[in-house]
């Protein structure tokens, strides 16, 4: 017989592998024909058109042959060994899983996770063309042997691409077929979809009863006492038992920390969410579902708005978009400085306008400590005028001088140096700018000496 009848460890729903191994041994294999691996026409059936899998051999429209030649031909076609929307890779997960494909008599037997799924997985994420990733998966699970593997590689992917990724539970999610998912991040599943069953199981013929009738006995002889625990011509006993349930309890663990792992999972509740129920969706503890969607085309059109749409993605397939956004986004650039630039200006400006403010401040205190009040507001109303040198010295010729002050009042000199000095004291204490010559030498009086002498 061939390899799928030595296989103990499953992590499939129940129903689906005794229905599985009930069809195989309805066909059985001629010692002129064996199964064949994916390598003849099956990788490629998986992938496009109508499909004929494991999984259609529980549906009630049973399955149809496939001739080899015209599905190597459509792969030739194809080349893609996955569907490819808006930039989004579909990679079919269907029907049981195991580590390689099985195809027997133009039948599709099982879908091969490390000759099948792994290769189109790798493909999509090395595509130029692809910028997201969903497993559209419809599966009841299969083997442990192969998933493992092939869950710990899609989420060393995740861990270093930047395509987003997901999987959709496109009518059956289920046990081994779970794990391949939840490797992935995030489960999108429509209301009625159903998930779970995780869990392991393992399946032991004990025939002891039927040789026992047929007046057969077998007999193993072994170098070690667990060497034939589980063989079907004996009971199984309860030290064999406990040791086999060992095994399965190790790849329990294996099952649920990797989708712990991958959904963001408590491992330790597992009661809730891994023991071995099947759920919908809609119904499913939370964690194991990451959003209900309508159907696949909205699981696809959610991937497709997560794509970062660099500058070679939108060279390639959106000339016309990256010609707007480039001139959308010079034009900011410009507007943005203009604005700089106008901004700069004004301070410029509103510093220029404090210096002439501060300016004519003392300008106004000089003319006002030498010439008076009434000078000085003549002197300020002209300059608020906002006039030239040339036009000043027109409209001077216009104004009323001061009167001379005559000999006799050189005698109010002196009470004026006085008046100056005792202001400038009072005011300031500290050393003013002074003479030109020496800056910051002179004290008030000195200073105040020096200015009556200009009045």
């Amino acid at each position: 017989m061939h390899s799928l009848f030595s296989e103990q460890l499953w992590a499939i729903q129940p129903d689906a592998l005794s229905r599985f191994f009930a069809l195989l041994r309805m066909n059985p294999v001629r010692p002129e024909e064996s199964l064949s691996d994916s390598s003849s026409f099956g990788t490629v059936h998986n992938s496009f058109g109508p499909e004929c899998n494991g999984l259609d051999l529980f549906q009630s429209h049973g399955c149809t042959q496939v001739n080899a030649q015209s599905v190597a031909g459509m792969y030739e076609e194809e080349e893609r060994p996955y569907e490819l929307h808006d930039g989004v890779a579909v990679i079919n997960v269907h029907g049981i899983l195991t580590a390689r494909g099985a195809s027997f008599r133009g039948y599709r037997f099982t879908t091969g996770m490390q000759d099948e799924l792994r290769p189109a997985i790798d493909a999509a994420i090395a595509d130029s063309a692809v910028h997201a990733l969903l497993l559209d998966v419809n599966s009841p699970g299969g083997t442990v042997a192969g998933t493992k593997e092939l869950a710990d590689h899609i989420a060393s992917l995740r861990a270093v691409t930047d395509k987003p990724l997901a999987a959709y539970a496109n009518g059956l999610m289920a046990s081994a077929a779970y794990w391949l998912a939840a490797a992935t991040g995030r489960v999108l599943a429509p209301a009625t979809a159903t998930v779970g069953s995780i869990g392991v199981v393992a399946v032991y013929r004990d025939s002891s009863r039927y040789n026992e009738k047929a007046g057969v006995q077998y007999n193993y002889l072994t170098s070690g006492q667990f060497k034939a625990a589980g063989n079907p011509d004996t009971p199984l006993s309860d030290r064999d038992r406990a040791y086999l349930q060992g095994l399965l309890n190790t790849q329990y663990r294996h099952f649920t920390d990797g989708v712990s792992a991958g959904m963001g999972l408590n491992a330790t509740e597992l009661e809730i969410w891994a023991d071995g129920k099947m759920f919908v969706a809609s119904d499913a503890p939370s964690g194991l579902v990451t959003s209900i969607v309508a159907d696949r085309e909205e699981a696809i059109a959610t991937l497709a708005k997560e794509i970062r749409m660099d500058r070679h993605i939108l060279a390639t397939q959106h000339p016309e978009l990256l010609a707007s956004i480039e001139r959308e986004a010079a034009e900011k650039a410009v507007a943005a400085m203009r604005a700089a630039h106008e901004e700069e200006a004004g301070k410029a400006d509103a510093a220029a306008e404090a210096r002439r403010a501060a300016s004519r401040e003392a300008c106004f205190a000089a003319v006002k400590a030498v010439a008076g009040d009434e000078t000085a507001e003549r002197v300020k109303a002209l300059l608020e005028q906002n006039l030239s040198a040339a036009q000043i010295e027109a409209v001077a010729a216009l104004m009323p001088r001061a009167a001379q002050v005559p000999p006799q009042a050189a005698t109010q000199e002196q009470t004026t140096e006085q008046r100056i000095l005792d202001g400038l004291q009072s005011a300031h204490a500290k050393p003013l700018n002074g003479a030109p010559s020496r800056p910051g030498d002179e004290t008030p009086a000195q200073f105040g000496k020096r200015m009556a002498q200009l009045v």
